[in-house]
């Protein structure tokens, strides 16, 4: 069975149809007790259509480019504290999103912070 939907929190629903119908789903990832720090290439800032993300080490600031991204946004209008996960994905303290960064520029910092879109490096 798959679900697709056209949201970044789509996850959540996708739990439920698959229980509802007696489907078995790992659970959520979690943040590590003692997670390794977020090293200097992963953070900057970075750029999909709707916001600019800012990775600084320890948070995520969502900063909307226009009124439907504002929309979209809701709660995270104030930084999200973050922790690294693996080599190359962090995850939010809170709601247990992932995201991975992908790619390296010329400077060998990460290319793209993926959170289900790809934003690319601006800063």
């Amino acid at each position: 069975m798959a679900v697709l939907t056209n949201s970044t929190n789509g996850e959540p629903l996708a739990h439920e149809i698959f229980n509802a119908t007696g489907i078995e789903t790992a659970p959520p990832p979690t943040p590590p007790a003692n997670p390794a720090p977020i090293d200097d290439w992963m953070c900057g800032t970075y750029r999909n259509p709707l916001y600019d993300i800012t990775l600084n080490g320890t948070t995520l600031l969502y900063r909307p480019r226009n009124e439907l991204a504002a929309s979209f946004l809701g709660d995270r209008k104030d930084p999200v504290d973050v922790v690294r996960l693996g080599d190359s994905t962090i995850i939010t303290t809170s709601g247990h999103e992932v995201m991975s960064l992908i790619g390296s520029d010329e400077g060998g910092r990460a290319k793209f912070l993926h959170n289900g879109a790809a934003a690319y490096r601006i800063a």
